[in-house]
């Protein structure tokens, strides 16, 4: 397997899986809007349109993510999201933008046609760790590690590395999804949604061995991570653009909102490991193995008691299990 070194968040299938989960999940009204504003396109064939634009338009470049420092508990816009280099400021930004200008119905429809391709582009942007948080590494483009005795860096591991070893094609990893169909907590703003994916930064990605080696457990606990926030972001496109499509107030980041908004979740957000295609348990953030804290006992989700009424904590590698004082399922536990 060749690994990506690209710095788009989720890379082509994973911006066209988001799409494809929000695409099913439109009203009649958003389903008119959009088959009248792209042509009858879906919204998987525009999905990439902002990094192909991109590419010809320094001026967006920082509009697909947002470096809120690793370390930082709330989004500060002064701080995360000014104007640089003449690369433009920030997703939050650019998303409020967009979302104004496709609940504007005088606008021209080529406008309001590229806001919807953008708009796609970005949300699915803004639910990628790595376009959520910044540790003086460019997003983790800097960072280099080795994934199944490649040489890459982190950024591209989560972009799109993890599903590409994993074996995803956009239908498999919708089609998987789809079955799963885990819980999205209604409401929320796209800046609550940035620092979700922070957190998830925070607690899953950085979280490598020190030789940067990212072995099963690590690909288990991220490859748990990356599906959920597709997910996510697909759920969570639909329903904007339900919104804005159904003429309601489509959620945005209103200017003074509260500070509850932008600070990191308090409620550890879930992480859905998936190893197979019928498992659908749930794992928290930085955790692929579930402790038994009767008996002191861990399991790999691959365990018959993974989801035992005891296995109440979790672990993001077999080290953090037994420096815990945890042991392994003897059955289980490779």
């Amino acid at each position: 397997m060749s690994l990506p070194h690209a710095l788009t968040a989720w890379g082509r299938e994973g911006h066209q899986v988001v799409a494809s989960i929000a695409q099913a999940r439109l009203s009649p009204a958003a389903r008119s809007g959009v088959y009248q504003l792209l042509h009858g396109a879906t919204l998987a064939s525009v999905a990439t349109d902002a990094d192909d634009y991109r590419n010809s338009h320094r001026e967006t470049a920082r509009w697909h993510y947002v470096d809120i420092p690793l370390q930082a508990t709330r989004y500060d816009a002064a701080r995360d999201c000014r104007v640089q280099d003449g690369e433009g400021d920030c997703a939050l930004a650019e998303i409020d933008r967009l979302v104004a200008t496709l609940r504007n119905r005088q606008a021209p429809a080529v406008d309001r046609a590229q806001a919807l391709k953008f708009l796609v582009h970005f949300i699915g942007d803004i639910h990628c760790p790595l376009h959520a948080s910044d540790d003086h590494d460019k997003g983790g483009n800097q960072v280099g590690v080795t994934l199944v005795n490649q040489a890459t860096n982190l950024h591209a591991v989560w972009d799109s590395g993890l599903i590409q070893l994993a074996g995803y094609t956009v239908t498999s990893l919708t089609r998987e999804l789809e079955r799963a169909n885990l819980p999205v907590p209604a409401g929320g703003t796209p800046t609550g949604w940035v620092m979700e994916a922070h957190e998830v930064a925070r607690a899953v990605a950085y979280r490598m061995p020190s030789d940067r080696v990212l072995r099963h457990d690590y690909q288990e606990a991220s490859l748990a991570a990356v599906r959920l926030q597709v997910w996510r972001g697909g759920v969570r496109l639909a329903r904007v653009l339900n919104e804005l499509f159904e003429g309601q107030a489509a959620v945005i980041n209103a200017p003074g909102a509260s500070p509850a908004a932008t600070q990191t979740p308090k409620v550890t957000p879930t992480l859905a490991p998936m190893v197979t295609q019928a498992q659908t348990s749930m794992l928290t953030p930085g955790g692929a193995y579930h402790g038994n804290v009767a008996s002191k006992v861990y399991h790999a989700p691959s365990c018959r008691d993974y989801q035992c009424p005891n296995c109440t904590t979790s672990f993001v590698t077999k080290d953090d299990a037994s420096k815990a004082g945890y042991r392994p399922h003897n059955a289980c536990v490779r």
